[in-house]
């Protein structure tokens, strides 16, 4: 009695094993055949909106720009839109199988594109302005069957593979049973890659989307300069050549022209300096460069020798950094230039450069015993070209933050322990991969 009690014991044991083991397969089967697949198709197709609308905005962005160059003309040059874009549809994992331009008119220009239209396609557009108001739209019609295929093939290899687990299991028992924890193992392997393609993806559109505030930044000085800083040399160069005319149609008396002529060139030169500082800013992006293991300290006696005694520079310890050894050196010899420009009117600055180790990157910091911060306007400091004392122009510190940029840290400002300023920046211990 006793036996046939233990019997049933053990036997009903079984069953409570099956049913939490039949069980927990169902929860398996349910996670592995809809939940990862379903989650998989949802972060694939806002990949794939993502990479679409970021493609848009940007041939949106294109033609509006050349409609805004061209606001008189544009109209009768549809065949030159194709090249405007050309840039912006070259790459990426999925080409857009239609895209076209439709004018305020509903007029159709429809540019070459690689792709195919599928079963699933997305559709989305964006607004086309002059610089003041809409003049049409550009509609985009994306595939999503290449996106879409590998979790849809990710379902199907798990129905399989799950039907397959449950023949096993009625089969061989525990033998199927160590063979699902193995494919559920490679599953979550699997998983994982996926996850760190997925933030490394994510990583490239940071850096990416870091890439286009710099370039912004780089039209905001554009702006900046041709829309504000030239007028005042073109106002002085207009002015004194019309007093010259007068001067001249007047019989030429007098000695005015000495000082008018004198005028215009102080005007020119003004213009040639500012033209000159943009050129050097823009003419950043284009060099090239050689990341090599250079030593900070010598960038530092490059930089010192450049400023010919401007600045006494002190510092210690610095390490040896692999980064492109000309940019470093004028990353330097700007930050120093700067200091010289704000030290105490009579005194030499005095600048004290450390250079501390962070996780992955160095901090070097320059401190110097010059003109507050609150002196010095912080918030256009870092622009192309600033005002100086007497209504000069000055260069900023535009170009020494972008080329902090490209060398992969970053530049900023911050208040002196005591007097002066520390400028501060970081480079990356590894040279940066360049987009």
């Amino acid at each position: 009695m006793q036996s046939i009690q233990a019997g049933k014991a053990v036997v009903q044991s079984v069953a409570r094993v099956r049913r939490m083991f039949t069980l927990g397969l169902a929860g398996v089967a349910f996670l592995w055949l809809f939940v990862i697949p379903a989650a998989e198709v949802w972060q694939r197709h806002n990949e794939a909106r993502l990479e679409a609308e970021i493609r848009l905005g940007l041939v949106a962005d294109r033609i509006s720009s050349f409609v805004a160059a061209n606001l008189d003309i544009w109209e009768f040059e549809g065949v030159r839109l194709p090249s405007v874009v050309a840039g912006v549809m070259r790459g990426g994992t999925n080409p857009p199988s239609r895209l076209a331009f439709i004018n305020a008119m509903g007029e159709v220009n429809e540019f070459p594109v690689q792709g195919v239209v599928g079963r699933f396609n997305l559709e989305i557009e964006d607004v086309v302005t002059d610089g003041r108001r809409p003049v049409g739209r550009v509609v985009m019609t994306v595939p999503l069957d290449e996106a879409l295929r590998p979790a849809l093939l990710s379902g199907s290899l798990g129905l399989g593979s799950m039907a397959l687990l449950l023949l096993l299991v009625r089969m061989v028992g525990r033998k199927a049973l160590d063979q699902s924890l193995s494919v559920i193992e490679d599953t979550t392997d699997s998983l994982g890659r996926r996850i760190r393609e997925l933030e490394e993806t994510r990583q490239l559109l940071a850096a990416q989307s870091v890439h286009l505030t710099m370039a912004t930044q780089d039209i905001t000085h554009v702006a900046q300069l041709t829309t504000h800083h030239l007028r005042e040399p073109l106002r002085t160069v207009l002015s004194y050549s019309q007093l010259l005319v007068r001067w001249h149609e007047a019989g030429g008396k007098g000695d005015e022209a000495g000082g008018y002529v004198d005028f215009l060139k102080s005007g020119v030169i003004r213009m040639q300096t500012q033209l000159k500082a943009l050129s050097a800013y823009l003419g950043l992006r284009e060099r090239s460069m050689s990341p090599t293991p250079v030593a900070l300290e010598d960038a530092v006696k490059v930089a010192v020798r450049r400023l010919d005694s401007a600045v006494v520079v002190e510092w210690g310890d610095l390490p040896i950094l692999t980064a492109d050894a000309e940019m470093l050196a004028d990353l330097v010899a700007d930050l120093l230039a700067h200091m010289a420009r704000h030290g105490r009117p009579g005194c030499t600055p005095k600048v004290h450069i450390q250079a501390f180790a962070l996780s992955g990157d160095w901090e070097i910091r320059l401190a110097d015993d010059g003109l507050p911060l609150a002196e010095r306007d912080r918030d256009r400091m870092f622009q192309l070209l600033v005002h100086g004392d007497g209504g000069e122009m000055r260069p900023g510190l535009a170009a020494a933050r972008l080329m902090a940029f490209l060398l992969g840290g970053a530049l900023w400002v911050e208040d002196g322990a005591g007097d002066g300023v520390v400028l501060c920046f970081t480079l990356p211990r590894h040279p940066p991969i360049r987009i």
